[in-house]
């Protein structure tokens, strides 16, 4: 079976729903100095399938520092090497993939332009103090959090995308 690198598109909707995700369901691993008050780290794998047709599926690792208002995320191959990051503050947001770099006013500039319609980032960060914060076309589970497995499933706007997040354990 020969494995082909992920399509810009992939990563793209990738980096937007593993954002969705990480928000909205970790446990911190420890604090994050030099982020800002509030500021987290969380460390993991990602699976994000999207029924499409046919259907897509791409993994990665990731890394997410921060909070609702400043952090970064990265999302990082099999052999380590950085695929996509996302970086964010109130004066707006930045995404890095190889040479490409594009910047925006926001997060949901950011997210719309991946995604197509903006996520719900502050609602995300509720998700991850463990406040089930509804959020318009997501279904989050947050039954199986305090171990590590997450899953969140996306109805629309389509097409669907189910994620699957499976976090490191605190040193």
């Amino acid at each position: 079976m020969t494995l082909r690198p992920p399509t810009r598109r992939q990563i793209m909707a990738a980096l937007t729903s593993s954002t969705v995700l990480l928000f909205g369901c970790a446990t911190p691993r420890g604090q994050h100095s030099g982020a800002g008050h509030g500021s987290s780290a969380w460390f993991g794998r990602i699976s994000i399938r999207t029924l499409t047709d046919p259907p897509q599926q791409f993994s990665a690792s990731f890394e997410l520092r921060g909070n609702a208002e400043t952090g970064q995320l990265t999302l990082i191959s099999p052999i380590g090497t950085t695929l996509a990051q996302a970086r964010w503050t109130p004066a707006g947001a930045e995404l890095e993939q190889g040479n490409s770099h594009q910047t925006f006013s926001n997060m949901n500039a950011l997210t719309t332009a991946l995604h197509g319609s903006p996520l719900p980032v502050t609602a995300m960060f509720s998700w991850l103090q463990g406040q089930p914060l509804a959020a318009d076309g997501w279904s989050v589970q947050l039954d199986q959090a305090s171990t590590g497995r997450i899953q969140a499933t996306r109805t629309t706007p389509e097409p669907a995308t189910d994620i699957r997040i499976i976090l490191d354990k605190p040193d």
